[in-house]
């Protein structure tokens, strides 16, 4: 078990790339069945791939891991059958057409960062810190792509220890980048961005995490195209949301998802929302 790691200068970990990071259904997925069928295409997903199917349901625990059997252009056959089912929506109002339906996430790299095994009876994983530096005006700058980030965060008193944490030096030069990544089973919250860290955090997978999924502070990061699951309420702290905004007056979050969560979706402190 690894406690916590600082990261002081560059870090650029780029992993295979599993395209897309996270799709929505094409059709409704019946209980039993072991086929998907996808909107993106094509999905180079693999055979013994992990993946998350979002609950659609109003019970935040029906979402489900499941391992990918065969992959055929937007068609994912898996190992056993559903246990709940994973609704699509289309609907036209008037002249407007709503088309929603169950979230599917990658939960597979073949970079990872994680706690050990008894991390998960202790809830105590590893804490990764990134402070945002810059020497003679170069950037020290941190890109992490298609990274698993398994079995971290720390769980304790107050908000506990996040999995991944930015700390920011109000450099406009030193943006770090966190894209198409996966936070899976974080005893805390997966993903936490202080004021002054300059982070773009787009077309990661964020699934089970304790507290909050992500906490934003300040407007000085992007958040796009993010997909929360199963955000899990702690006792420690007082109440949380999937996304916390803090501080944020003029960010724009675009075409991010939150499926299933015990507390708030979308909590707000002193905050604007722009979506």
């Amino acid at each position: 078990m690894f406690l916590l790691s600082v990261v002081l200068g560059r870090l650029r970990l780029f992993a295979d790339k599993r395209k897309p990071s996270w799709t929505r259904l094409l059709r409704t997925a019946e209980v039993g069945s072991s086929e998907l069928h996808v909107r993106d295409s094509p999905v180079n997903w693999q055979p013994n791939d992990r993946i998350v199917i979002a609950t659609t349901s109003k019970h935040i625990m029906n979402s489900e891991i499941h391992t990918i059997r065969v992959v055929n252009e937007t068609t994912i056959y898996l190992q056993n059958p559903l246990k709940f089912r994973h609704v699509v929506y289309n609907e036209s109002f008037g002249a407007h057409q709503v088309f929603t339906g169950a979230e599917v996430g990658i939960l597979e790299s073949n970079i990872g960062i994680a706690g050990d095994q008894d991390s998960l009876h202790l809830r105590y994983g590893g804490h990764l810190l990134v402070i945002q530096t810059t020497t003679q005006n170069e950037a020290n700058s941190t890109y992490l792509s298609g990274v698993l980030f398994e079995r971290m965060g720390q769980y304790g008193p107050g908000i506990g220890r996040c999995a991944l944490e930015f700390v920011g030096s109000d450099s406009p030069v030193d943006q770090a980048f966190v894209s198409e990544s996966i936070f899976h089973n974080t005893f805390a919250t997966a993903i936490t961005v202080q004021e002054g860290a300059n982070v773009h955090l787009s077309g990661n997978v964020i699934f089970n995490s304790l507290g909050s999924g992500v906490r934003l502070h300040g407007d000085t990061s992007r958040f796009s195209h993010n997909l929360i699951i199963q955000t899990l309420c702690s006792t420690t702290i007082r109440p949380t949301g999937a996304l916390e905004l803090h501080n944020i007056q003029t960010t724009q979050l675009t075409h991010n998802v939150i499926a299933g969560s015990a507390c708030a979706c979308v909590l707000l402190r002193n905050s604007i929302f722009h979506g």
